[in-house]
């Protein structure tokens, strides 16, 4: 299919979007997810009204913290709460939002491979959605009975981008090999489970909009201009009514430190 020069355009402003926090707000309209047949943030309110202290790993602009603050009825005053966030774009957006509330927000991205600024046996729930952890680190600062809770993006997320745009391919990481390393660091997965659904985009602008949140979905260097002949297949498709449709891959799991 023809792409015109205004619809490149259109896909190089939305590809261009900055954006702070994890506010998908702008893509909510264009796009539908498979839901997950687990309630995660329920998971978490119940373990953070038992918890005398908290970490909050990936908290991005403190969006999701600050409901699981408001919903489990966690004060302060009562549980000490850190966050965690390594998008530099991100921390001070979680610490204008966060710190208001008496949460500690740290600077820290587990890639980076420098251990968290906690001590040993420290923390009695980490609650992780989306965020890359170290798992001796985090077996570390667990204290006994200490649980993690995390969701994962799968490694079959998105795994369509590895032919439209050439995506490298991801390390295997499905819930079974996150259960295998936490057991040999010491931890015991009590429970967890998997799904894989769809994504699903009405446009290509969307679906751009949405990378843009998530560019590391794409490869290094990713730019419109450079996939016109992909990008107008899916456009086309979206033409005839068709949506856009991307792997939706998920997993959690809970793992205590006995």
């Amino acid at each position: 299919m023809t792409v015109t020069s205004e619809l490149l355009a259109d896909w190089t402003e939305a590809w261009s979007t900055d954006h702070a926090g994890w506010d998908f707000s702008d893509v909510a309209a264009g796009m539908g997810e498979s839901p997950t047949p687990w309630d995660f943030e329920d998971q978490c309110v119940r373990a953070m009204r038992a918890a005398s202290s908290v970490l909050d790993m990936g908290t991005g602009g403190g969006e999701q913290l600050l409901r699981l603050l408001d919903v489990s009825g966690t004060s302060t005053a009562r549980t000490r709460v850190v966050a965690t966030e390594g998008w530099p774009p991100n921390v001070p957006v979680a610490r204008a939002a966060l710190e208001p509330r008496g949460v500690v927000v740290v600077e820290h991205d587990p890639d980076r491979g420098v251990a968290l600024p906690l001590a040993d046996a420290s923390v009695d729930l980490v609650t992780n959605r989306h965020e890359a952890y170290d798992v001796g680190d985090l077996a570390r600062v667990l204290g006994p009975g200490g649980a993690l809770l995390t969701q994962q993006v799968g490694s079959r997320d998105a795994e369509q981008t590895l032919a439209w745009f050439g995506t490298p391919q991801p390390r295997p990481w499905t819930l079974e090999v996150a259960a295998e390393a936490l057991g040999q660091a010491g931890l015991v997965v009590e429970d967890g489970a998997e799904a894989v659904g769809a994504y699903r985009f009405d446009s290509v602008t969307v679906l751009l909009r949405y990378f843009s949140h998530v560019p590391w979905d794409l490869p290094p260097g990713f730019r419109p201009e450079d996939h016109v002949a992909a990008l107008g297949d899916l456009h086309a498709l979206a033409v005839r009514g068709e949506p856009v449709e991307l792997t939706h891959h998920r997993w959690w799991l809970r793992a205590v430190r006995p």
